[in-house]
């Protein structure tokens, strides 16, 4: 049985690999790992068997060994020592030697800044924000070689430590279509005020600030895993790391020979970001219907049927469109507006919706309360609009309706809004109250809609022919056992329904 490290050295937040090897063994287990203060020992998947068969003087040998890896990471400045470990294999207790490495710090130096910019100064909360995540990488070059490597080489040497914060979003759009932020050649001053040549990658988000104060992007740090030595390439690590070092990734100018990472050590950077003002909502002249939505939006409204009777459903949907973050629109506190709860039976709980394209949708129930309503009234959806730093408000369209006398109106049927018990009409998860408003049923009701002549009626069932359906399809049911039953007499009655074997017989 084996032990080693693969370097004596290591940089603080940089791995070096464990290798634990036993040979000749049928069975084994595996080893337990011992705990060292500041330093993060991890098991590498899954062992790694081997078998060599070789033929000596006519006699054939068989060799065979387990390879366990471990990912062993410093989190301090110091030196450190791995004590022995106790591995059973074939019954019998095997330790290995104690191991001692050191860690330094990597000192970034001016190979690395990081920088996030945004467009406005100050914003309101609720108010989107654009920012730019700018990297500044100085390339790697191999002076002996002449040779420099390329901004897809080094953004290739970036490490899982990094933290993009408000910036994971877009990355995982990158990495969905197979694209990656593209590096440009730039002049910058480094430390010292010199102009130097280097990477520079952009990536763009957009944030929503949820708070008043300065701007948060989530602590974004970046990490990427500097060459100290670049070789020729080899055809793999000995220690089988898996990882960039001693990959084939780049070759010479003149594709005579490949190179590859031999060392490196981490360099990071916290991102700097520009002082913008996160501003609160004003609270002097807020409406009481407002529920902070901010931006500048535009409201459409549609009912089904128009032709009820007094406590009869109606199903009333709701599309908001604007420029601010639709998932985050609530739908209009309707049990707070006089002119609708007048004359409707409106639920006070609060509703969800769906975002479809770029308009978010609500489909309330509401149920008049007496004949002779003749409109649903407008609907209203207040917002602050940051531009003009005042709260608006937006109104529907009026609905014409009509509403007749109900024979048999019960005011236990006067509810609303997702309540089955009470409103078969209402529709799997577009109620108030329901959970899924899903995008099966946004398909079927919104295609592209941008007014309300764009929002389509939603088919209403007929109750009275369900009624005749419940009636008249039992008995249609019963007929036909009934005839099948006693189809032999049927047949003796009527010749023509045999068979005509069976005509030729009689």
């Amino acid at each position: 049985m084996t032990a080693k490290l693969s370097s004596k050295e290591a940089y603080v937040g940089a791995s070096l690999t464990l290798q634990i090897q036993i040979q000749n063994a049928e069975e084994y287990e595996l080893p337990e790992l011992p705990t060292v203060k500041d330093v993060e020992i991890v098991r590498e998947g899954a062992p790694q068997q081997s078998r060599r068969v070789a033929v000596v003087n006519g006699r054939m040998l068989q060799e065979q060994s387990i390879t366990f890896l471990y990912r062993v990471t410093p989190t301090e400045v110091g030196t450190f020592e791995i004590p022995a470990m106790n591995i059973r294999a074939d019954g019998e207790v095997f330790q290995t030697e104690p191991m001692t490495f050191v860690a330094a710090a990597s000192e970034t130096g001016d190979l690395l800044f990081v920088e996030i910019e945004g467009e406005e100064s100050s914003v309101y909360v609720g108010e989107p924000i654009r920012l730019t995540l700018k990297i500044w990488l100085r390339p790697y070059r191999m002076v002996d070689q002449e040779l420099t490597l390329s901004e897809g080489d080094m953004w290739s040497m970036r490490s899982s430590q990094t933290e993009w914060g408000e910036f994971t979003k877009a990355l995982e759009d990158m990495r969905a279509q197979n694209q990656r932020p593209g590096g440009r050649s730039v002049l910058r001053e480094d430390q010292n005020g010199q102009s130097r040549e280097y990477y520079l990658y952009e990536i763009d988000a957009e944030i929503y600030p949820k708070k008043p104060g300065k701007v948060d992007a989530g602590g974004v740090e970046i990490v990427f895993n500097y060459p100290t030595e670049i070789g020729p390439a080899s055809r793999r690590d000995p220690f089988g790391m898996g990882s960039m070092f001693d990959d084939d990734f780049f070759r010479s100018p003149f594709g005579r020979q490949r190179f590859a990472v031999k060392k490196s050590r981490p360099i990071r950077a916290k991102a700097e970001i520009d002082a913008i003002e996160v501003l609160p909502i004003p609270t002097e002249g807020r409406p009481d219907g407002y529920n902070g939505a901010v931006g500048e939006y535009t409201i459409v409204t549609q009912a089904t049927p128009q032709s009820v009777e007094a406590g009869d459903a109606v199903k009333l949907k709701i599309g908001i469109t604007g420029d601010g973050p639709m998932e985050l629109v609530r739908c209009p506190p309707l049990s707070t507006m006089p002119e609708l709860t007048a004359d409707f039976k409106v639920s006070d709980q609060p509703l969800p919706g769906f975002v479809q394209d770029n308009m978010k949708v609500f489909a309330p129930t509401i149920r008049p309360k007496h004949e002779g309503v003749t409109e649903i009234p407008p609907i209203e959806f207040h917002f602050f609009n940051p531009k003009t730093e005042s709260f608006e408000v937006a109104k529907s369209e009026p609905i014409p309706l009509r509403v007749k006398p109900s024979e048999t109106l019960k005011l236990g049927s006067i509810v609303s809004n997702g309540n089955r018990s009470a409103d078969s009409d209402s529709v799997s998860g577009a109620g108030q109250g329901g959970e899924n408003a899903g995008e099966v049923w946004a398909a079927s009701l919104w295609q592209n809609h941008t007014s309300a002549a764009a929002l389509e009626n939603e088919p209403v069932r007929n109750k009275q022919m369900q009624g005749w359906s419940l009636i008249v399809f039992p008995g249609l049911v019963w007929f036909s056992l009934v005839v099948w039953q006693n189809r032999s007499r049927w047949m003796t009655w009527v010749p023509e329904w045999k068979s005509p074997g069976e005509r030729a017989m009689q």
